[in-house]
């Protein structure tokens, strides 16, 4: 039967070990090293039984904690400096956690971390070289320089009574434009890092396109799957103009060329579909085809003028103007 004994301790909790091996407990600072053996003596009934003998066999080495090398404290020293078990240190620097207090712990460690008023916290998602990972907290005018994420590294930040404030941006910074909001580099007017990568969420013509900022300028990264491209000779009021990208889903309108302005069309799988014709445009006749407005029964826009290519009539070679819905011979 495995056989225990116990060490009395005041103030505390009793200490409970196994016969015959050793362990060691902190005393005022001090570490302890105990050996336990075997003893007799008589209990009630005269009867010998066996009992056990505990006896500090060494003492090891005073248990202290060191003060950080770039830490300095108004109360307890500085770098390298040794401070006692139980004494509560206010660190002066650096300045990232100047007002914050600590404790020697018993084991030698730093523990009990008091914030002094004022503080911010790393925010999830962010990590800074100089201030630590998210959820670091940092004193009242401490200054963190950004690591991650790559879309704000090298910028620097401020806290200031609880809040961060934004310090000037480095070189080459891109600025989200107007009318566009990402998943992980915030709204219109936010800063991005030289060489920062963006995933658009508005406008829907280029959600999930990914952008990469680079000297200033923003550069197409990648694009999703079904895309559609603008075609040669085609401008748009919010897609862009010739081999532009635009996302699926997406609708734009024509503002060039004339013989299509006002219409809409919608990217589907990769593909244009006419999805907005406007009231006054003009569709050409069965049987006719033109050289600059597309084959019969193609639709164009008010003020397009169409050359006759092809008629079962005698009119080949004529133009007509398109005029709010009728055709018009040109003369």
């Amino acid at each position: 039967m495995t056989r225990t004994s116990k060490i009395f301790m005041t103030g505390g909790e009793d200490l409970m070990f196994q016969n015959g091996g050793k362990t060691q407990f902190i005393f005022c600072g001090i570490l302890f090293l105990i050996s336990f053996g075997l003893g007799a003596c008589s209990n009630d009934e005269g009867l010998p039984v066996a009992i056990d003998q505990p006896v500090v066999v060494g003492q090891q080495k005073t248990v202290t904690c060191e003060i950080p090398l770039a830490f300095s404290t108004f109360d307890c020293g500085s770098g390298g400096e040794t401070v006692e078990v139980g004494k509560v240190c206010t660190v002066s620097q650096p300045l990232t956690k100047r007002g914050f207090k600590y404790q020697c712990g018993s084991e030698g460690q730093w523990i009990n971390e008091v914030a002094d008023t004022g503080f911010c916290s790393i925010p999830e998602g962010f990590a800074s070289s100089d201030c630590g990972a998210a959820g670091t907290k940092i004193s009242h005018q401490g200054v963190c320089i950004v690591s991650e994420p790559a879309s704000k590294a090298g910028f620097s930040y401020t806290c200031s009574s609880g809040s961060w404030i934004e310090n000037p941006a480095p070189q080459g910074v891109c600025e989200i434009p107007e009318g566009y909001s990402t998943t992980d580099c915030g709204g219109a007017g936010n800063k991005v890092a030289d060489n920062g990568v963006c995933t658009v969420d508005l406008p829907m013509v280029h959600h999930d396109f990914l952008f990469r900022c680079k000297n200033g300028n923003w550069e197409s990264e990648s694009s999703p799957a079904n895309t559609c491209t603008i075609p040669e000779g085609f401008v748009t009021n919010e897609c862009g103009g010739p081999l532009s990208k635009v996302a699926s889903t997406a609708v734009c309108t024509v503002t060039q060329p004339q013989v299509k302005k006002g219409f809409g069309y919608t990217c589907e799988g990769g593909s244009w579909r006419e999805t907005q014709v406007p009231t006054s445009a003009c569709q050409i006749p069965e049987g006719y085809a033109t050289a600059n407005c597309g084959p019969e029964l193609t639709k164009v826009a008010h003020g397009a003028r169409c050359m006759v290519s092809a008629t079962p009539g005698d009119d080949l070679g004529k133009s007509y103007d398109c005029r709010q819905g009728d055709w018009v011979l040109v003369q």
